[in-house]
């Protein structure tokens, strides 16, 4: 089935056996990501000195997609949290792409800093500094701004137990830092003396998946499956990932956070800067409001929207990034309607369309903006004119009826 028959739909991920980056990267290939377009994207990091392979491997009588970054000249060990947010914030990367990436890492960057006991702007990051763990992250963000899932959900993560070697020398399983990363969300040992759950892993699934449990009632129109390195003894080495259609949409609101500060002291071109990291790192929605503090000082408040996943990571990068010493929450509760991305053929190429959906009926929809700028600048056609294409072949495609 191409992919053009299920983008946009409910990804659940299988983690039997735990999930990596390279397994997430290598279900996603087996899905149908394209192996040629992920390449090239991925060129765009001003990283050297690796490869990528990718083959198939089976464990126990399952075959699955097989990838691995294999570092030919290896570069620093150690890099600083600003320094690979730099390299992927100017990779010239697509938009989604580059929000998603730094959202990852921001995700691993304020656990690190929670575990060694020092701010995000101290952070160095040993093993996720390395190219392969880079590739993974940058990979997993350009494989879902490609793919375009409406939803996920996700097992409950197994993590293993015992002992690996890092750079800080013998550390206990889970990783610290995979635990901070997964801190509210649920987890399970799962019977293995083996890493089961890496950062990069973790930090995937606390940015993707809202819903934890069994696998949600669903039509099923793909399955791929992305291999690990080791054999294990009980279990094939694999994340399964199931595609499904027509899933149907819990009742009940979603749990948020609000985070908020009052600034009377920072420059007004920081309050732009902070806004794009925030929304970059995950926020649900973040805003600004003028208000009026001691002494008559003009001041704003700023307004951050979390779920519990996002909380920390946002509240660090708020911490770090504006001149505040405190933040205070309100736990909220809402209800935002199921979205999905669909496909439209208008004379100016193929655009992407956003639907929100209440019980199965498109009540909204809206071009995707950039895929729209990209069509009105390769075609020399004013920007408007793409918007009204698109909204007609959306109109074409779904009758008034919004059924």
């Amino acid at each position: 089935m191409p992919v053009s028959a299920w983008r946009g739909q409910h990804l659940y991920l299988d983690c039997f056996s735990g999930i990596a980056g390279d397994m997430f990267l290598g279900a996603m290939l087996d899905l149908g990501l394209p192996e040629a377009w992920l390449r090239s994207e991925l060129q765009r990091l001003a990283l050297s000195g690796y490869r990528l392979e990718i083959g198939r491997r089976a464990h126990h009588g399952i075959d699955g997609c097989d990838l691995r970054v294999v570092v030919e000249q290896p570069g620093p060990h150690h890099r600083s949290y600003r320094e690979l947010q730099q390299l992927i914030a100017s990779a010239g990367l697509p938009a989604g792409a580059c929000r998603r990436a730094l959202a990852l890492l921001a995700r691993v960057g304020a656990a690190e800093a929670r575990v060694h006991g020092i701010a995000l702007d101290q952070v160095e990051l040993h093993e996720l500094g390395a190219v392969d763990s880079v590739v993974d992250l940058v990979g997993a963000a350009l494989a879902l701004e490609y793919l375009q899932p409406a939803a996920v959900s996700c097992r409950v993560v197994p993590l293993g137990h015992g002992f690996v070697r890092s750079a800080h020398g013998s550390m206990p399983v889970p990783a610290p830092a995979t635990l901070e990363i997964l801190r509210g969300l649920p987890v399970e040992d799962g019977g293995a003396a083996f890493e089961l759950c890496t950062p990069t892993g973790a930090a995937i699934v606390a940015e993707l998946a809202p819903r934890f449990g069994a696998c949600p009632s669903g039509r099923v129109l793909a399955v791929g499956y992305g291999a690990g390195d080791a054999s294990l003894p009980d279990r094939p080495n694999h994340l399964r990932v199931v595609v499904l259609a027509d899933v149907a949409q819990p009742a009940a609101g979603e749990e948020v956070v609000l985070i908020e500060a009052n600034i009377d002291d920072m420059p007004g071109e920081w309050c732009g800067y902070l806004m794009e990291r925030l929304l970059g790192a995950g926020a649900c929605d973040a805003w600004y409001t003028p208000i009026v503090m001691k002494k008559g000082r003009p001041a704003v408040t700023v307004s951050v929207l979390a779920t519990p996943a996002t909380q920390g990571a946002l509240t660090a990068l708020l911490l770090t990034e504006s001149t505040t010493i405190g933040v205070r929450y309100h736990a909220l509760a809402r209800r935002a309607l199921e979205r999905r991305c669909v496909t439209v053929t208008t004379p100016f190429g193929a655009l992407a369309i956003k639907e929100a959906l209440d019980g199965g009926r498109v009540v909204n929809a809206a071009p995707e903006f950039e895929d729209c700028r990209t069509a009105a600048e390769r075609c020399k056609v004013p920007l408007k004119e793409v918007y009204a294409a698109a909204v007609a072949a959306h109109q074409r495609l779904r009758p008034r009826t919004g059924t």
